[in-house]
């Protein structure tokens, strides 16, 4: 389901009733305007609480269904309304923290690419192409999606609306959420003004970029299998034991039955599907390259 189709139905179902909570949500705007997200704050707190509640009421009924008339208990009726909120909550929390992880991936994707732009406009400016051409260039680098519509961005303020060079990578830098891709073109301006060499500025950038990139790279390598040895160890061995343990356990006493199954199911069929999605996204946040 796209965007816009979700902004069409949360208008629809809530109408104008949510008006007054949209300035609750002012500590988003930012990082909603730079996440790249074609949404106002009011569409997108529209579209959390609409989500929000549509994911409550099938978590209700799948819940209800699967534990309550499965294991026919008061303790699963317990379990099926602990999480249903759970996951309502995580829900909620999830879109408004969307805005921010979705800013820090652009970063990360902006700051992983710039290491091999710069090289790129390192090779073009030495070719001795005209300034107003090298983001026109730039803009079709599509091995960096997120470095070449930045770039189109700057070519389309130049072309189209008729702004200066500078002006054009000024107006565009100031909203980019990377503080590296920012320093990069606005020393481009600083260098083009005082009549430097251009390509070298950009190969000395590019090699420190490179730098950093394989420093970013060793640590998230490090950092990868510390994950990987806990995920094992705590997660997936840890679940094996359990349920062997209490198998084990109640087929020695003679007691637990309904309890001990009911139990063994929550842990394989929501725990670690649930902690294995979590390692995934945190393995994924830490990667380098967004």
């Amino acid at each position: 389901m796209s965007w816009e189709t979700l902004k069409k139905a949360a208008f629809w179902f809530f109408g104008t009733s949510l008006d007054s909570l949209v300035n609750k949500f002012e500590s988003i705007r930012l990082d909603l305007e730079n996440s790249g997200l074609k949404m106002s704050l009011k569409e997108y707190v529209y579209v959390t609480f609409f989500v929000t509640f549509i994911v409550m009421l099938s978590s209700i009924l799948i819940f209800t269904v699967l534990l309550v008339f499965v294991f026919k208990s008061i303790i699963a009726l317990f379990f099926a309304l602990t999480f249903t909120t759970m996951i309502t909550t995580g829900t909620f929390f999830f879109f408004y923290m969307y805005p921010s992880l979705r800013t820090k991936g652009r970063v990360k994707r902006l700051e992983s690419g710039l290491a091999f732009v710069s090289l790129y406009l390192a090779s073009i400016t030495a070719s001795g192409v005209a300034p107003t051409n090298v983001f026109k260039i730039l803009s079709k680098f599509k091995e960096h999606k997120e470095v070449s519509e930045e770039a189109w961005k700057i070519y389309r303020d130049m072309e189209y609306f008729g702004m200066d060079l500078e002006r054009a990578v000024r107006r565009n830098v100031i909203k980019s959420p990377s503080k590296e891709y920012r320093d990069l073109l606005l020393g481009y301006l600083t260098v083009l003004a005082s009549g430097g060499n251009v390509s070298k500025y950009f190969r000395e950038k590019a090699e420190m970029f490179i730098m950093k990139y394989v420093f970013r790279l060793e640590s998230f390598s490090k950092t990868l299998s510390l994950l990987i040895e806990m995920y094992l160890t705590l997660i997936v061995v840890g679940s094996m034991f359990f349920i062997i343990l209490t198998t084990i356990m109640s087929a020695m006493s003679g007691e637990g039955g309904i309890g001990v199954l009911f139990l063994q199911f929550i842990i394989v069929v929501f725990l670690l599907p649930m902690l294995s999605i979590i390692m995934v996204m945190i393995i994924k946040s830490l990667h380098p390259g967004g």
